[in-house]
């Protein structure tokens, strides 16, 4: 008793008015030769509130899960290999990765992602935006397809065959008043479209940070002479979810420090 009084700070007498109270109550305190004791029942609860406790601080421990959405060619070229940078300073949570070539909305909405990464603008009221960087677009094709089809402009590419890009097709990407007569492919994908284009299949029209690194090694070329608007990439998430604000604001942080272009 004495013990217990210094632990909670009160006098003995209350603590044994408190004792006795919890024993009307509740089958778990009994007096033996003038000893406040732990019935049967009192020691299971006591066990139970202890497995409680540890259960609870093994929840509170465990590391929360941020879903992100975005395209399968953002994901591999730009957001997976900087994680680390985009989680810099965190460490109870894990992200889960969701790709899909046809947006994030619908995964927004399905209540599959968190946050999302994409370009253009959401059509469902229900999903905010916030746009964070430009993405340039860019005409490419293999150089020994160039050189076969003697290509010197732009403008001679609209006689050979292209490679589309379902989202984002080059009538609208290049304000075209007219189709492109030879689409030998469609694709939803940019990995397959970039493959067929370094294979000398076609022509095409892609965002640069998806063949920056072709450029570079030389296996695409980039045919100038024609402007190209740019798309806006930015930030999505569900409409009234408050508990996202902070990630949302360090989403597009994040991404306005990348420098693809």
């Amino acid at each position: 008793m004495a013990k217990l009084a210094d632990l909670v700070g009160r006098d003995i007498s209350v603590i044994s008015r408190q004792l006795q109270k919890i024993s009307q109550q509740a089958p778990v305190l009994e007096k033996r030769q003038g000893k406040w004791q732990l019935s049967p029942i009192g020691a299971q609860i006591n066990h139970w509130a202890r497995d409680a406790a540890e259960a609870q601080k093994r929840i509170l421990s465990q590391s929360g899960v941020l879903r992100i959405a975005s395209t399968r060619e953002f994901s591999a070229r730009v957001l997976s290999p900087q994680l680390p940078e985009f989680l810099k300073g965190e460490t109870n949570i894990v992200v889960s990765l969701l790709t899909s070539e046809r947006g994030v909305e619908h995964l927004l909405l399905k209540g599959k992602a968190d946050i999302g990464f994409d370009c253009g603008r959401p059509q469902d009221p229900a999903v905010r935006f916030k746009t964070a960087k430009s993405e340039s677009f860019a005409i490419v094709a293999a150089p020994s397809f160039l050189k076969e089809n003697n290509v010197k402009t732009a403008k001679q590419i609209f006689a050979l065959p292209h490679l589309q890009y379902k989202r984002a097709t080059a009538p609208q990407l290049l304000h075209l008043p007219f189709e492109v007569p030879l689409v030998f492919a469609s694709f939803d994908d940019i990995a397959s479209i970039r493959a067929a284009c370094e294979a000398g299949v076609g022509w095409a029209v892609l965002p640069l940070y998806a063949i920056q690194a072709e450029l570079d090694s030389g296996t695409l070329e980039r045919i100038s002479g024609w402007k190209i608007d740019r798309e806006q990439f930015g930030v999505w998430w569900l409409r009234g979810n408050k508990s996202l604000e902070p990630w949302v604001s360090r989403a597009l942080a994040w991404l306005r420090g990348q420098h693809f272009q």
